[in-house]
């Protein structure tokens, strides 16, 4: 790298010869060609100036490297919270978590309470109890897409697999059509929802949230069509 920059010859030069006739750049400093982008050119030569007690020149290369962060994605589960807003889970989801960690704080009085075995305890039954109550929450990419469709989905899918066999194809045939049905009247429920809010904001003279829900509708057919011309 040091051989790169455009430097005056005074700061290439790496050896002098001992009377000082001849000069020489022998000396280098090496990078891999991945790493090229990171050295700062302008800063990286050699400087005559330095008390080295040798016939050879210190060299120094600038060198600022960019890692990139690591997401660790750990096995953390995402629970459908939105059931919580039940009043019959959410009383039983409280009930269960404190009849288990209430006793956690019923310590003798010889015995330390260590904070971070604590936490780590608290969330180990956090976890548990939303296992028991709360399902794993499922992405919906489709803003038409429903819980119901999603379960007759898991169903069919299991049925899949018995599509050959007379009964299982005959429920696999119910199930898929079922399903069909189900997305056509959420997608047509849904259109009508949002076309019903553009008119609603239009007569208040809410122009601007009309246009914002047409914009961000458009833009997500748009990122369909994408996707859908990426795949083919």
């Amino acid at each position: 790298m040091s051989t790169f920059g455009p430097h005056k010859p005074l700061r290439r030069w790496t050896w002098h010869s001992p009377g000082g006739e001849y000069h020489n750049q022998i000396d280098c400093t090496m990078i891999k060609r991945g790493f090229q982008s990171s050295v700062n050119i302008a800063q990286t030569r050699s400087f005559p100036g330095a008390d080295v007690g040798s016939d050879h020149e210190l060299v120094m290369m600038t060198f600022a490297l960019k890692l990139k962060k690591n997401k660790k994605r750990g096995n953390r589960i995402k629970f459908d919270v939105d059931k919580l807003k039940d009043p019959n889970i959410l009383t039983t989801f409280q009930a269960n978590i404190g009849g288990r960690f209430a006793p956690l704080l019923v310590l003798d009085n010889d015995q330390d309470l260590i904070p971070d075995d604590l936490v780590e305890t608290f969330n180990e039954i956090l976890s548990e109890e939303a296992s028991k109550l709360l399902s794993k929450l499922r992405v919906k990419k489709k803003k038409w897409m429903t819980d119901e469709i999603l379960a007759l989905c898991d169903i069919r899918r299991s049925l899949k697999k018995r599509k050959k066999d007379p009964e299982g194809g005959t429920q696999y045939r119910e199930i898929n059509l079922k399903v069909k049905r189900s997305i056509k009247q959420a997608t047509e429920k849904w259109i009508e929802d949002q076309c019903e809010n553009i008119e609603n904001s239009l007569k208040h003279n809410n122009s601007k949230k009309a246009y914002k829900i047409v914009k961000v509708e458009n833009k997500q057919e748009q990122l369909q069509l994408r996707a859908k011309k990426g795949s083919v």
